[in-house]
C-alpha cells in the first residue's frame, strides 16, 4: 500500500484533521528510510526535514533549489511544498532535476502545489491575490506529470486536497504575510483539513514521486 493509502486507511479507522504541513510531515515520515536523511526545500519557518534550506530567513543552509549545494544521492526524502509555483517561470524542470540529483536510489519527492484543475482549482486560481500581483502559478495535473517524468521522477500517488476553509485560508494568507511585514502580526487559523482527498473540491495537488533511472526518455546509469 502506498503512503497516501496508509494515510487514507488511518483516516477511516480514526478520523483526524490535518493541516497541509501536518499532512506533508506525515507523508515524509512514511517515505523516509530509517537510515536516510530528509531535506526540506523552501522551508520558510518550518523544520520538517533533517536539513532545511531556503534563500532567506534562518534555515540550516541558505541555498536555492536551482543550485543545491549537496552531493548526488544524499537524501532519501525531499520535501518541496508550495515552492514550485514561486520559481521564475520556466525553471521548474531545472529545480526538479536538481532535486532528483540529490535524492538517493529510490528516493522520494513529496510535492505540493496549487491546482487549476476543476471548479475549485479555477476558483482559487482567479481568487488568489498572489496570482495577479506576482504571477503565482497554478498547475494542471497532466502538466505536473510531464514535468516530473521529464525530470526523472515517477509519480506514485497524486491527490487533490483542501476544501472551502483551506481555500479561504490560502486567499487570506498573502494579506496576513503583508500585515506581518508591516509590523502587525496576523496568524489566521481556519481549521484547515487536508486529510481527506477531495477530487471535486480539492485545489492543492499532493504528490509522491520516486527517483527513476530515466530522464526525458534517456536511460541514466
Amino acid at each position: 500500500m502506498t503512503t497516501l493509502g496508509h494515510v487514507a486507511s488511518s483516516e477511516r479507522s480514526k478520523p483526524k484533521r490535518l493541516s497541509r504541513l501536518e499532512l506533508i510531515e506525515e507523508l515524509s515520515r512514511g517515505a523516509q528510510k530509517s537510515s536516510g536523511l530528509s531535506i526540506n526545500i523552501g522551508c520558510k519557518d518550518t523544520r520538517l526535514g533533517d536539513i532545511n534550506i531556503d534563500i532567506s530567513g534562518h534555515p540550516n543552509v541558505r541555498a536555492s533549489v536551482l543550485f543545491l549545494p549537496f552531493r548526488e544521492n544524499t537524501f532519501s526524502v525531499a520535501i518541496f511544498s508550495e515552492v514550485l509555483e514561486h520559481l521564475p517561470a520556466g525553471r521548474e524542470r531545472q529545480a526538479l532535476t536538481e532535486i532528483r540529483r540529490v535524492l538517493n536510489q529510490n528516493g522520494v519527492l513529496i510535492l505540493s502545489t496549487p491546482a487549476s484543475e476543476g471548479a475549485w482549482g479555477k476558483l482559487y486560481w482567479f481568487g488568489d491575490p498572489a496570482f495577479w500581483f506576482i504571477n503565482h502559478r497554478h498547475y494542471l495535473e497532466e502538466e505536473l506529470k510531464r514535468l516530473l517524468d521529464s525530470s526523472g521522477l515517477a509519480v506514485e500517488t497524486l491527490s487533490r486536497r483542501g476544501g472551502p476553509r483551506d481555500l479561504l485560508f490560502s486567499i487570506v494568507t498573502p494579506f496576513a504575510y503583508l500585515s506581518k511585514k508591516l509590523g502587525k502580526p496576523c496568524d489566521p487559523n481556519l481549521n484547515s483539513d487536508y486529510s481527506i482527498e477531495s477530487p471535486r473540491r480539492g485545489y492543492t495537488f499532493v504528490i509522491e514521486a520516486r527517483k527513476t533511472n530515466t530522464m526525458s526518455g534517456r536511460t541514466l546509469i
